[in-house]
C-alpha cells in the first residue's frame, strides 16, 4: 500500500509494529519509534499501567493483555528494511561487558553513569525488603523488556604486505644489501676486460689500413 502524502508533500509519521523493538508483536517498539523514545520507558508504561489496573478493581492485568492484542491485530507491521537502526542515541539496554547474571544492574549502571556494584547493592537491600519477591519479580521483568546491548566489534588486524611479484627490477643502490652489492661489483669487474679486449681489437683493425 502506497503511503499517503500530505498537501505539503511530506509523507506523515505512521504507526507501524517493530520489526527491530519487538519483544513479542512490536507493539511498544513501534509507539516508541512513533514518539521518537525509548522502547523500554513504553513498556515499562504499559506494564505499570496493566499492573495498576482500573484503581486496583482487579481487572488491570486483562485490559493490560487485551489492549495488547487488540493493538497487535489493528496496528498494520512495518515494512522489511524501512525502520533505521537508532545510532548515538543513549538507550536503556542490559549490557553486554559487565555481566553478573543478564546485565541489567550493569546497564542500568551505564544508561546512568554510576557504579555498577552501588546499583546491584541497591538491588539487593531492594530485594530482602520486599522478602525476594519484589526484587526478584522486577530483575525478571527487566531481563525480559530490556534488550541486550550490541557486542562491540573488535579491532580488525592490519593488512599483511603484499608479496613482490616475479620479475620486479633489480634492487637499486639505495635499497640493495651489502651482499647484493659485493655481487654488482663483482659483474662489473667481470665486464671491465671484456670492454678493453673490445677496444684492443678496434685499434688494431684501424691501423691495418696504415700498414
Amino acid at each position: 500500500m502506497e503511503n499517503q502524502q500530505t498537501p505539503g508533500g511530506a509523507t506523515p509519521k505512521q504507526l507501524r509494529r517493530s520489526l527491530v523493538d519487538r519483544r513479542i508483536g512490536g507493539v511498544c517498539g513501534g509507539i516508541a519509534r512513533y514518539l521518537d523514545t525509548d522502547p523500554v520507558f513504553i513498556r515499562v508504561l504499559w506494564l505499570g499501567l496493566t499492573v495498576a489496573g482500573l484503581l486496583g478493581l482487579g481487572i488491570g492485568i486483562f485490559l493490560g493483555v487485551f489492549a495488547y492484542i487488540v493493538c497487535w491485530l489493528i496496528v498494520p507491521e512495518a515494512e522489511e528494511g524501512s525502520e533505521p537502526i537508532v545510532q548515538g542515541v543513549r538507550r536503556l539496554e542490559r549490557s553486554s561487558t559487565d555481566i553478573k547474571l543478564a546485565g541489567v544492574c550493569g546497564g542500568i549502571a551505564s544508561f546512568f553513569g554510576v557504579d555498577p556494584s552501588a546499583v546491584r547493592v541497591l538491588w539487593v537491600l531492594l530485594t530482602l525488603c520486599t522478602l525476594l519477591i519484589g526484587g526478584l519479580l522486577i530483575y525478571l521483568t527487566a531481563w525480559i523488556i530490556m534488550p541486550l546491548a550490541a557486542t562491540p566489534a573488535a579491532a580488525e588486524p592490519a593488512p599483511a604486505p603484499a608479496p613482490a611479484e616475479e620479475g620486479s627490477p633489480p634492487p637499486t643502490e639505495a635499497t640493495a644489501s651489502p651482499a647484493d652489492a659485493v655481487e654488482l661489483a663483482g659483474d662489473a669487474d667481470a665486464a671491465a676486460p671484456a670492454t678493453d679486449s673490445t677496444a684492443s681489437t678496434t685499434d688494431t683493425a684501424a691501423e691495418e689500413p696504415r700498414s
